[in-house]
């Protein structure tokens, strides 16, 4: 028997997949791991990536899980908190699995931790969005100073990251939208992230743990999770899928 891989205090696990390099048979062979509310959603889908894209989540979903505790993949279900977020219903143990999920253009994340409040955000950088423009529309006055005086060949990266980063924090949270992207703000000048919330928004900045990272020269990822430990986040890539 394999022993379950361990979480330790502050620790997140994000494992990585490219959707190009995963193969048809394995989708075949991790269909039937679907319970029958994650099949009706898949069947509603109707274009071919959304399919994809939605049953390599929901297979990577199960069998990582069951890299953490001794369930078959197939035995986890999945149920949905008063606003929205994820979480295992069945079977029950402690201390529970924290897990979300994030798509973007040629690339999956899944962050597993121990306790619910963690939130991973990814995004593909698109050099042809206008980002201050997005950024007024969305941030705060001060994250919006900070892009515009910074150096232009870096804007995009640097709005992406503070994207992520935000998008991490309100899945971390739970609450979705009712939280406004205007609420609270970023920091980069540090070693780490920081965030501050005003009226808006309230929360308590020194709860909670903020890592930006590069997992392609293309993206920009972002993991927030509520720790009063050190956060420890590892990159593991998933690239067996073509058997």
């Amino acid at each position: 028997m394999i022993e379950p891989l361990r979480l330790s205090s502050g620790q997140v696990d994000v494992w990585l997949v490219d959707p190009a390099s995963v193969g048809e048979a394995y989708l075949l062979r991790g269909e039937p791991l679907l319970d029958p509310v994650e099949r009706s959603r898949w069947q509603a889908l109707s274009l071919a990536v959304q399919r994809r894209d939605f049953l390599l989540g929901r297979i990577l979903l199960r069998t990582t899980l069951s890299l953490y505790a001794a369930v078959p993949p197939q035995a986890w279900r999945f149920g949905i908190g008063q606003h929205g977020r994820p979480c295992v219903v069945q079977p029950a143990f402690g201390p529970p699995l924290g897990f979300t999920l994030s798509r973007t253009e040629g690339l999956l994340a899944l962050a597993v931790a121990s306790g619910l409040e963690v939130g991973v955000d990814v995004e593909a950088m698109r050099p042809d969005v206008d980002a201050l423009t997005v950024a007024k529309a969305f941030f705060m006055p001060t994250e919006i100073a900070d892009l515009a005086r910074g150096p232009k060949a870096s804007l995009i990266e640097r709005f992406t990251t503070i994207w992520t980063l935000k998008e991490a924090y309100i899945k971390a949270r739970g609450l979705g939208v009712t939280i406004p992207l205007d609420g609270f703000r970023f920091d980069l000048a540090g070693d780490t992230p920081r965030i501050a919330f005003d009226a808006s928004c309230p929360d308590d900045a020194d709860r909670w743990r903020f890592q930006a990272e590069a997992p392609t020269p293309h993206h920009r990822l972002a993991v927030a999770y509520a720790t009063p430990h050190r956060l420890d986040v590892r990159l593991r890539w998933v690239d067996a899928f073509q058997c």
